[in-house]
């Protein structure tokens, strides 16, 4: 009797502690997950890029008209919508947005069929560069 009661109570000790082993495995790739990913900015932030050297530049490739602007801008909110002005262009592209690692990664979409995707290297809190053309992006005040 005295054997069996050692035998279920050393399988008992023995399920415990596989299962504390297999919680704390979990844990760990959920924290690891969390550290890497984190969804969106806490505030809302507005970073631009220069198109020309200086403004005088701007409005001689302009022929002095400023109907385009000098600069590209784009915000992020805080529920993970962004809004873009690429190239020059008063026309807002809207999209989505998420911080991942040292990376944002942004879809925009111009309608239902045209897609662009643009990630942005972290490099501080007021400067980005853009990975497909190597742009330097400051925060906008």
């Amino acid at each position: 009797m005295r054997a069996l009661v050692l035998n279920f109570m050393h399988k008992r000790y023995f399920q415990c502690i596989t299962l504390f082993l297999s919680l704390a495995y979990i844990l760990s790739c959920q924290s690891e997950k969390e550290d890497t990913v984190v969804p969106f900015f806490t505030s809302m932030r507005q970073y631009s890029h220069k198109l020309y050297e200086n403004e005088e530049e701007c409005l001689r490739v302009n022929s002095g008209v400023s109907i385009r602007s000098c600069i590209e801008r784009i915000i992020f909110d805080t529920n993970g919508e962004v809004t873009a002005f690429l190239g020059g262009s008063d026309l807002a592209l809207k999209g989505k947005y998420e911080l991942v690692s040292n990376n944002i990664e942004v879809v925009l979409r111009n309608g239902p069929v045209l897609t662009l995707e643009i990630t942005f290297n972290i490099i501080s809190q007021n400067e980005l560069i853009r990975t497909d053309n190597n742009t330097r992006w400051e925060l906008y005040d």
